[in-house]
């Protein structure tokens, strides 16, 4: 146990995009901005214990993060009948919401709070 967080591997790919919407790969032949290997080695992780897996996926336009566990993530592309996803439909699945305070430039998010919130039972 370290500060209260037991040992737990988080295998995260991260994706921030300037449009409304991100586009995803059903199949190796698609083009996207999220790969078909990155959610086949996302879901292969995920089937070990004390893994956390998915996407950290940064909206700058409307200056929103988000992480969705992998499971999620699939059933919500299994669900839209199209090769992308806006906020809204990501909304739907109930995203974790990761704080973060703009500095001059970049960002400072809340990491302590997203391990929190993604803690393993």
């Amino acid at each position: 146990m370290f500060n209260g967080f037991t040992s737990t591997f988080y295998a995260i790919e991260l994706k921030s995009v300037q449009t409304s919407s991100i586009s995803f790969e059903r199949s190796k032949e698609d083009k996207g901005v999220i790969h078909h290997y990155q959610i086949e080695s996302l879901k292969k992780l995920s089937n070990y214990h004390n893994v956390v897996a998915g996407f950290v996926l940064d909206f700058r336009a409307s200056d929103n993060t988000y992480f969705i566990d992998i499971d999620s993530f699939i059933s919500l592309i299994n669900k839209i009948n199209k090769k992308s996803f806006n906020e809204k439909d990501l909304l739907e699945y109930s995203p974790i919401i990761i704080d973060k305070q703009k500095k001059k430039v970049n960002y400072k998010y809340n990491i302590e709070k997203f391990l929190q919130d993604t803690r393993l039972n």
